[in-house]
């Protein structure tokens, strides 16, 4: 995957768009480490390409989400409604 810095990027558009057309995507970085990913959408798709993204990145969370889970262990109905009723006494 091809690279550019925010400094770059703002420097020479003309030529980050044109890498991003033949590419079809670029990594932005900034200050060495990864910011954002640009991706070369079409009108006909970006729906779809916005659709993907979420549902990846949701995926993601909820598999990082069942590993703290199972790190933390199982908890007794008991731990569920002192949670419960935490929750809700914050809410109040």
């Amino acid at each position: 995957m091809n690279l550019v810095s925010t400094r770059e990027l703002t420097a020479k558009p003309r030529e980050t768009w044109e890498k991003l057309s033949e590419q079809g995507e670029l990594l932005v970085t900034k200050n060495g480490k990864p910011s954002a990913l640009l991706i070369d959408v079409e009108d006909d798709n970006l729906d779809e390409i916005i659709r993907l993204l979420r549902q990846s990145k949701a995926t993601r969370l909820l598999a990082q989400i069942r590993a703290e889970a199972s790190e933390r262990g199982t908890m007794t109905l008991e731990e569920i409604n002192e949670e419960i009723a935490a929750a809700r006494r914050e809410a109040s």
